[in-house]
This record gives C-alpha cells, structure tokens and sequence, in this order.
C-alpha cells in the first residue's frame, strides 16, 4: 500500500513501528495495573558472600562509646551537628527529653531521627531509643520538642544517656 506523498520506506517504518509499538504499550499498559504478576520462581536471587545481616537497629560509634556522667544526657556526635542545635536535654525515669532546632538554610525537614542510647551505673550501654519525624513538614529555626524511652526491660538501670542525630534530610 502506498501513502500519497509519502515514499514506501516510511510508510513500511511506520507499519512496523504500529505492530511493534501497540503490543508494548499493551504489555506496559497491563503490567502497571497489576494484570501480570512476576512468578517468584524466575526472580533474581542475589548473595553478597560474607556479608551479615543486621540483629539490631543501627547506632552511632559516639553513642556506643559516650561516658556521660550519672544524671546527665550528653550530645553524642553525628553526620548533621553543624545543621541543628540539641537543648534542655535531660533524663527523668528512663525518659530522654529535649529540643532541636533546625539551624540551617532549608525550606523543610523531610525525616529526622534522634538517636538515644541509655547508660547504668557502670557506663554500660544498656540499649537504645529513637524519636522519629517523618514527612512532616519543620520549617527552619522551628524546634521540634522530642521524647525517647528507654526500651521497658532496662529503664529502671537508666542513669544517663547520650543524644545524637543520625538523620536530618532536608530539601
């Protein structure tokens, strides 16, 4: 068939890309809607060899190795300290209060955590808490008031802790 105007080797280039092109758009169209699910025997499988899987939440090395002194709540260093100010930290029956203010030049905080770890008498770490913001817009210069409990099993050995921040993203 001849196209007026047109010379055969375009309209044979459009003829294949039309019975190509419409199968795809097909196939592409009906997986996104969830019509063709994947067969989990066919999946990838991947090892990565002496790679160990994770038995806790992360921590901070400063945590782990902080000595704050009985009845206190010291900061702990972190990736994002030159972004926010920690205050009025302090310990009162297994719970870690204080705030943060977001010091530098962002529109919003995106996700934030805080990071506590709970210390005995001894300077043991006993375990660790964590505060989490997420998705919920913090304006710079806006305090964001936080509380952490220390995990139920050792609260009541909870003589002081160390608080840090491993996570600050902001746009």
């Amino acid at each position: 068939m001849r196209f007026p105007g047109t010379p055969v080797l375009a309209a044979v280039a459009l003829a294949i890309a039309a019975g190509v092109g419409v199968p795809l758009m097909i196939a592409s169209s009906s997986s996104s809607h969830g019509r063709i699910r994947p067969d989990p025997h066919t999946a990838a499988v991947t090892t990565f060899p002496g790679l160990v899987p994770p038995t806790a939440e992360p921590t901070l090395p400063s945590i782990t190795s902080a000595h704050p002194s009985t009845g206190t709540v010291i900061q702990a260093a972190g990736p994002f300290d030159d972004r926010f100010v920690l205050a009025g930290l302090r310990l009162e029956r297994g719970v870690v209060r204080g705030t943060l203010t977001v010091t530098s030049d962002v529109s919003e905080v995106i996700d934030l955590q805080v990071l506590v770890g709970f210390f005995d008498r001894r300077g043991s770490l006993l375990g660790t808490g964590t505060y989490e913001k997420h998705g919920e817009g913090a304006r710079p210069n806006e305090v964001v008031t936080f509380r952490v409990a220390a995990p139920p099993a050792v609260a009541g050995s909870v003589v002081a802790a160390a608080a840090a921040v491993p996570v600050l993203v902001n746009e």
